[in-house]
């Protein structure tokens, strides 16, 4: 899974969730560090979501199976 993801100043990529605006409209990331801008856009960067987050977003292979009523009144 792809999605887009901004880039700080000190290169690193980070999720928009963790950006917002600061008192001067700033974008920075929770740490402090502002977003990249390219004039007045900020910079972005597609990102492979299974190779950032690892096994997070992989369901569990245990798991059983969701059934509705009409699965179990068969």
């Amino acid at each position: 899974m792809r999605a887009t993801w901004y880039v700080l100043e000190d290169g690193r990529v980070v999720d928009p969730a963790e950006v917002g605006p600061d008192a001067a409209g700033t974008l920075r990331h929770s740490d402090g560090v502002a977003v990249a801008m390219r004039g007045q856009t900020p910079s972005s960067r597609s990102v492979d979501l299974d190779n950032v987050r690892g096994k997070d977003l992989k369901p569990e292979d245990n798991k059983p199976a969701y059934k509705t009523r009409e699965a179990k009144a068969k």
